[in-house]
């Protein structure tokens, strides 16, 4: 079921998603990754909104990605929010399916292995966020894509590593969700600067030019 924009924002005057992060300064409220690790919880089919209403009547953090998209209803054209990833809404703390069994739409929960893996699962979502943040379309792809990775060296994004993909007429960058299985592409401008992930001292170079920069 499309997720209707909300008009009620009570949480975060002037922000349209404020149904979907609770508390509206969660990402700015909780510097400290490590102490309170993302719960990644799979709502049954299309209760991911009643999922975050419980949450949020339980003063329980979450987040929920969601991306706006054109859909019918009837013959009216309509703009919905939708999640970015079908199913999931993440949750801060470390939380088990037990947890949830009185809600009744939760199918079930994945829970970072390690400390590693709890900071990246950390900042691969506030990467997504970011990715949103720019308002411009950000997709789901289900495909891996294997190649070099490469870290965005300019703009708002920069920072965000992922892997690029090309066709004939645009170049996206591709964050894989190690945890969902699923990864978040976004298209990049012809003047964006690349750089080698993780590489010390690495030059970098821009997508539209022959030649590296410093």
């Amino acid at each position: 079921m499309p997720i209707e924009k909300t008009q009620n924002r009570s949480d975060a005057p002037g922000d349209e998603h404020d149904e979907f992060v609770f508390p509206w300064n969660i990402f700015e409220s909780l510097q400290d990754t490590s102490a309170v690790p993302w719960t990644c919880v799979r709502s049954r089919p299309r209760w991911e909104k009643k999922l975050c209403r419980l949450l949020r009547s339980r003063m329980i953090p979450y987040y929920m990605p969601v991306v706006s998209r054109q859909t019918y209803s009837g013959r009216k054209l309509r703009d919905s929010l939708l999640p970015l990833f079908p199913g999931f809404v993440f949750v801060k703390g470390n939380h088990t399916k037990g947890a949830f069994k009185d809600t009744g739409c939760v199918a079930s929960v994945l829970n970072p292995a390690s400390q590693l893996g709890i900071e990246v699962l950390d900042g691969q979502i506030r990467s997504v966020r970011r990715m949103l943040a720019l308002g411009g379309p950000v997709e789901l792809t289900t495909k891996y894509e294997i190649g070099e990775k490469l870290t965005i060296d300019s703009g708002p994004l920069r920072g965000i590593s992922g892997t690029v993909t090309s066709t004939a007429n645009t170049k996206k960058l591709v964050l894989w969700v190690d945890m969902l299985g699923v990864g978040a592409a976004v298209e990049l401008g012809c003047d964006t600067i690349l750089a080698k992930a993780g590489a010390v001292q690495a030059r970098s170079f821009q997508l539209c030019s022959a030649g590296p920069t410093r």
